[in-house]
């Protein structure tokens, strides 16, 4: 779609074509777009529980905030890298270095929202989890 769009109209300005070659770019991750949506959903969860936590305990400091950009962008460029080698470089289709490191990725920010949890209400709810779990399988 995105292609036709760019085949049948003609730019009639600069920012047009900017906006055109944005496009097309962004269609060399379609593949992956999940795995960004995922990672930076995570981020800015851990940074909103991060931000409670700060705001909980009367430690709120701008500085520490202004990493999410960081990490953000940090996060991103890597996971962008690795597709881009597996995909034109390597030349692979199921991308598995891709999403192992995506996965990595979520089960850090994952882990450090449950932990900014912890420490906000003092109850451990990963080990209520994990207990929960561990009774279902047994």
């Amino acid at each position: 779609m995105i292609i036709e769009m760019i085949a049948n109209n003609r730019t009639t300005n600069f920012l047009d074509y900017l906006w055109k070659a944005f496009l097309v770019i962004l269609m060399l991750f379609e593949e992956v777009r999940f795995l960004l949506t995922g990672v930076i959903v995570l981020i800015v969860a851990d940074q909103l529980t991060g931000v409670f936590k700060a705001l909980y305990l009367h430690e709120f400091e701008w500085k520490k905030f202004y990493r999410l950009y960081v990490k953000m962008i940090l996060y991103l460029t890597v996971l962008l890298a690795t597709f881009i080698y597996e995909e034109y470089i390597l030349e692979l289709d199921h991308h598995f270095f891709t999403k192992g490191l995506a996965t990595v990725i979520g089960f850090q920010e994952l882990s450090s929202c449950f932990l900014n949890v912890t420490e906000i209400t003092g109850k451990k709810y990963i080990i209520e989890f994990l207990n929960k779990i561990k009774d279902k399988l047994v």
